[in-house]
């Protein structure tokens, strides 16, 4: 799961450092929202739903501590999901030539890199 999270971030700082770019920044918004924001969603809901699975299988079986790890990736899975709309809504943002870059690039500046759902 931690593989899945890191992949996100990756893919999250790569459309980032695209939406300073006017222009290129109208395309890959679309992305963005079309593509990527949609794709992060249904992978942390098919990666959540079948950690979901796993805990209530260990739960049942008695390893108490291996379903504490499903539920630990499970809201891991419900964050990267949970992101997607984040996504989804930056990509509005940079689809919007140089307001749009000025507001993502103000922003990244002022939160430092830091996620507002971090996982």
């Amino acid at each position: 799961m931690q593989e899945i999270a890191k992949f996100c971030r990756q893919v999250d700082r790569c459309f980032n450092i695209a939406g300073y770019i006017p222009i290129v920044s109208s395309l890959t918004g679309l992305i963005r929202i079309v593509v990527w924001a949609q794709l992060q969603l249904y992978l942390g809901l098919l990666a959540m739903t079948i950690a979901i699975i796993l805990a209530m299988c260990g739960r049942i079986g008695g390893d108490k501590a291996f379903a504490k790890r499903c539920v630990e990736a499970s809201q891991l899975s419900f964050r990267i999901s949970a992101n997607s709309t984040l996504n989804g809504l930056r990509g509005l943002v940079e689809v919007v030539p140089l307001l749009g870059n000025l507001l993502c690039w103000l922003y990244d500046l002022t939160m430092g890199g830091e996620q507002i759902l971090p996982y």
